[in-house]
């Protein structure tokens, strides 16, 4: 595991994001995005647990940017 920071993000923000990391040069930072579910049910535990342990394998630290 790479000691990187991934940031898992809701797709509607994820072209920023990504804009922010690489105009800043952060070559240790990966940006993840997961679906947009504005105006839909929240999603479960489950679904979000899937997606934090995909950003797990290949990072040292996740941070969950979204949610209502």
């Amino acid at each position: 595991m790479a000691d990187r920071l991934c940031l898992l993000i809701c797709e509607s923000l994820e072209r920023e994001a990504k804009a922010v990391v690489e105009s800043e040069g952060f070559d240790d930072i990966v940006v993840r995005a997961f679906p947009a579910h504005c105006g839909r049910p929240q999603m479960g535990w489950d679904a979000w647990r899937g997606i934090i342990q995909a950003g797990e394998q290949d990072c040292s630290q996740v941070y969950l940017l979204g949610g209502s």
